[in-house]
């Protein structure tokens, strides 16, 4: 339903997208599901990339009255610290706190945090640049 609300925003703007990066446009709709109460805001992300025939889209249900730049924005830091989190429990196994003392908990707690920090430059310095993402996102260099 909802890509029938941004189908007129689909076409493809004027001109070639550029080689490094995409053009994008926002757009605010309201929306109301069957099981909401009453209509939300919605954003869209449309993102139109070079040698792509179809635009990327995505949503975000939101009730933030920021700007809708800076609605993608947070949400997206949101998404991405939430993907570091789960990568150091899945990873590093940072939710094991399975002693009963709190000091011992702690200190496992910052070893994971070391450890992960030095992956973090180790891959770095193999890849020869700053990787953001871990071990799922299939960066460049293979790790």
């Amino acid at each position: 339903m909802l890509t029938k609300l941004i189908k007129p925003h689909l076409r493809r703007p004027v001109g070639r997208p550029p080689k490094s990066g995409a053009q994008v446009k926002y757009v605010n709709l309201e929306y109301q599901a069957k099981s909401w109460d009453k209509p939300r805001r919605v954003v869209a992300k449309i993102e139109w990339h070079f040698e792509e025939l179809f635009p990327r889209y995505y949503f975000i249900v939101t009730n933030s009255r920021l700007p809708a730049g800076k609605v993608v924005k947070v949400y997206n830091g949101r998404g991405d610290v939430e993907n570091r989190i789960k990568e150091g429990e899945n990873t590093l196994h940072w939710d094991k706190t399975s002693c009963h003392r709190f000091a011992a908990n702690e200190a496992r707690l910052k070893m994971g945090f070391l450890a992960y920090n030095m992956l973090h430059l180790i891959r770095g310095s193999i890849c020869g640049a700053k990787t953001r993402a871990g071990p799922s996102s299939g960066s460049s260099c293979g790790w």
